[in-house]
């Protein structure tokens, strides 16, 4: 048992703190006070672990014992679980209340040096709008991930509009002369059809599928799908239960970004937005690399939550920000083995009648292995949070304060769109202009100068550019991301 936990208190607590942790404790479970069912046996590991714990020979040898046991298991995990919260104490309500917490998957300290094989599709649209510099720029970029690949790896290359058809095939895709001369034959036409891209492409990972390979597709597209939006969501879905992620590219305007989203969020991949193809190459440089540095395989996430909490909302802050909705199961994407996996849940609380503990959620953490590994057992770990008459007196953690900002920023935009599709003009203009104070006070004035030229734009012509729309959703979007470092 883990005794620091139970009381808790950090590892390198005083005499003092360990003190006043049990007394809190024994003023929350103690029988005479409490008769919910399990509350008598809290109480008693509680005096266990104060016992122990205040005894300095006896703390000695369990502390020894403790981090024996806790460095085989780290050396063991392919994934951590790591909670934070926005603060420490819920209150006794009889009202609801709102609490945020991080959840964070981290890799584990010194992860296995073999990198699992890369099995890649990329799918590019050629329909007649990604005639000239789009399609020359789609070119060089994929080329520069062909160049990037090793021997283990596999790829291969769809071009589609209103069909289809693979143009470099995995042999091909080896031969990086032989792969250029393929794509230069692409030519733009028609029109665009996603789902016969998606249908072709997942066919093509699957075929090449291997134990413990990170199986991924790249869709880069400038133009609406129509009449197979439900399709393409369905295979995402089933893209997902196969371990392959999807990046969507969408360059220009003139995509759909509600569709794009949710293709990525349903299978765990990530929405890129670019006004213009100019940074293809930096964006392949920067999907090989995370596709080069996995520890786990599409990490999902399911809960059982606590019948006093609804989840609100939750959303993915590192390693690329996405909205990820309101329900269990959550398809997170693959695990960095040089980075971390931060999602914030925002939970609504019914009242709560009494003090005490609140096990928020358990969590089920499962993923695939990595190379030849088998699939990972699955891991379960518990949200606990404290619930009191008093007044949280501890400070909020930090990240979770920055990342409520952030959501709040990036809902004004939605909720600004949404206002201005249903003709509350007025109300999504001064909504516009007070997120552009905001994102002038944090130092982001380029996104607020886009912010005033769009509630301008409304004012005048009673609508909001495409190009506009975008540039804000995007832009807030991205000021999700957390800081890079990973706490332990």
């Amino acid at each position: 048992m883990d005794y620091y936990e139970i009381l808790g208190i950090p590892r390198d607590a005083t005499t003092e703190d360990i003190r006043r942790a049990y007394r809190r404790a024994a003023q929350r479970l103690h029988p005479d006070k409490n008769v919910r069912p399990g509350d008598t046996q809290l109480f008693l590991d509680a005096s266990q672990a104060y016992e122990l714990l205040s005894d300095p020979m006896r703390r000695a040898k369990y502390d020894a014992q403790l981090e024996a046991i806790v460095a085989k298991t780290v050396s063991e995990a392919r994934l951590d679980v790591r909670f934070g919260h926005g603060r420490q104490n819920l209150l006794v309500l009889d009202e609801p209340q709102m609490h945020y917490m991080l959840l964070e998957i981290l890799p584990p300290k010194n992860p296995s040096p073999q990198r699992a094989p890369i099995n890649l599709c990329v799918l590019i649209d050629r329909s007649t709008s990604m005639r000239g510099e789009r399609m020359d720029r789609v070119r060089r970029a994929t080329v520069s991930i062909l160049e990037s690949l090793t021997p283990d790896d596999s790829a291969s290359i769809v071009a589609f509009g209103d069909r289809a058809e693979v143009v470099v095939t995995p042999k091909q895709a080896r031969k990086v002369k032989v792969a250029r001369a393929r794509l230069s034959q692409i030519q733009a036409g028609g029109g665009t059809e996603i789902a016969r891209a998606l249908e072709t492409g997942l066919a093509q990972v699957r075929s090449r599928s291997t134990q413990g390979s990170v199986n991924h597709v790249i869709l880069i597209t400038d133009g609406r799908t129509y009449g197979d939006e439900q399709v393409c969501i369905d295979m995402a879905t089933e893209a997902a239960a196969d371990r392959i992620t999807i990046n969507t590219v969408g360059i220009g305007t003139d995509w759909s970004d509600a569709l794009l989203d949710e293709v990525a969020r349903l299978s765990g991949g990530s929405t890129i937005y670019m006004d213009s193809p100019s940074a293809l190459g930096d964006l392949m440089d920067r999907i090989h690399h995370s596709l080069s540095h996995v520890a786990a395989l599409q990490v999902l996430v399911e809960a059982d939550v606590a019948k006093e909490a609804v989840l609100r909302s939750a959303f993915r802050l590192r390693p690329d920000p996405l909205p990820l909705g309101d329900a269990f199961p959550m398809s997170l994407g693959h695990l960095p083995s040089d980075d971390k996996i931060s999602v914030m849940l925002e939970w609504m609380l019914y009242p709560l009648a009494e003090s005490g503990e609140l096990e928020l959620a358990e969590f089920h953490v499962s993923s695939g292995g990595i190379g030849s590994e088998e699939e990972a057992p699955q891991l379960t770990s518990v949200a606990r949070i404290h619930v009191s008459e008093e007044p949280d007196s501890d400070h909020p953690d930090e990240d979770v304060l920055s990342a409520v900002g952030a959501v709040t920023l990036y809902r004004m935009q939605e909720m600004a769109r949404i206002e201005a599709s249903s003709g509350q003009f007025e109300q999504a203009r001064q909504r516009l202009e007070n997120l552009a104070k905001h994102l002038e006070t944090i130092g982001e004035s380029k996104l607020a100068k886009r912010a005033r030229s769009e509630a301008q734009n409304l004012k005048q012509t009673k609508h909001l550019s495409s190009e506009g729309e975008k540039a804000l959703k995007y832009g807030s979007r991205a000021l999700l991301l957390l800081p890079r470092s990973v706490k332990r």
